[in-house]
C-alpha cells in the first residue's frame, strides 16, 4: 500500500487535476486579472466544486485513465510486494486518497496554483529501487496505455473483486 500511496497522492492527483480542468469541472475564470501563483493563501478562493461533483469527476477520471495509471504502477512494483492489500489499494483505496488530496486543494483554492513535483520524471519506488515510469507527467497516461493491455487490466480488476 505504501509503495503506491505517494505515487497516487502526487502523480495521479496531478493527473486528476489536469482532468478536472480539461473536462470543464474547473476553470480559471474566477481569478480575474491576478495570476493565482502570485496570490497569497488569503487571496485564494475555494474552487466552486462540491464534494459530490468531485466524486462524480473522480469516477469519470478513474474510468478514463486513473485506474489504468494505478494498474501501471502496480505492475511495476516488485513481484514479491504485489500483495492482495496492495492490489486492493490500487483498485479501490487509491481513488479515495486522490480525491481527498484534490478536495483539500480545491477547498483552499490551491488547486489553481502550480505545484512542484518531486522530480521532472514520474518515479515509483518499486520495493527495491526507484523506477522512472514516464519522462514527465504529461506522458504518463500514454505510457500506461502503451505498457498495459485492457485484458490485463480487466483481469486485475476481477482478481481484486474476488479478493474483496
Amino acid at each position: 500500500m505504501d509503495l503506491l500511496r505517494e505515487f497516487s497522492r502526487v502523480y495521479v492527483a496531478e493527473a486528476f487535476i489536469e482532468f478536472l480542468f480539461d473536462n470543464g469541472y474547473l476553470d480559471y475564470d474566477w481569478a480575474g486579472d491576478k495570476d493565482p501563483d502570485e496570490m497569497s493563501a488569503e487571496e485564494l478562493r475555494p474552487a466552486p466544486l462540491s464534494i459530490d461533483r468531485l466524486q462524480d469527476a473522480a469516477g469519470d477520471f478513474w474510468n478514463a485513465s486513473g485506474g489504468r495509471l494505478l494498474f501501471y504502477a502496480y505492475q511495476n512494483v516488485d513481484e514479491h510486494a504485489r500483495t492482495p492489500e496492495l492490489r486492493k489499494y490500487a483498485y479501490t483505496e487509491a481513488r479515495w486518497d486522490v480525491s481527498t488530496a484534490v478536495h483539500a486543494l480545491c477547498r483552499t483554492g490551491k488547486v489553481y496554483q502550480s505545484r512542484r513535483l518531486p522530480r521532472k520524471e514520474v518515479v515509483l519506488f518499486t520495493g527495491s529501487a526507484e523506477k522512472v515510469l514516464a519522462a514527465n507527467l504529461h506522458v504518463l497516461s500514454a505510457k500506461a496505455e502503451e505498457h498495459t493491455t485492457r485484458d490485463d487490466y480487466l483481469a486485475f480488476q476481477e482478481e481484486a473483486d474476488r479478493e474483496a
